[in-house]
C-alpha cells in the first residue's frame, strides 16, 4: 500500500475514533488525492472548501 493509501486510512480511522462519520464530499477528495490524482496541497484546499461550504 502507498503512503497515500496509508494516510488515507488513518485520517478515516482517525475521524471514527472521534465519533464522527467521514464527510462524503471530504472522502471523495481524500480519495482522489490517494489514487494521485491530486497534490496534496489541492487536497487539502479542497477539504476546506467541503467544510466551510458543507
Amino acid at each position: 500500500m502507498s503512503d497515500r493509501g496509508r494516510g488515507r486510512l488513518h485520517a478515516f480511522a482517525t475521524v471514527r475514533l472521534e465519533g464522527f462519520a467521514p464527510n462524503a464530499a471530504a472522502a471523495a477528495v481524500v480519495e482522489q488525492w490517494a489514487r494521485g490524482e491530486l497534490s496534496t496541497a489541492q487536497m487539502r484546499e479542497l477539504v476546506r472548501r467541503v467544510h466551510d461550504n458543507p
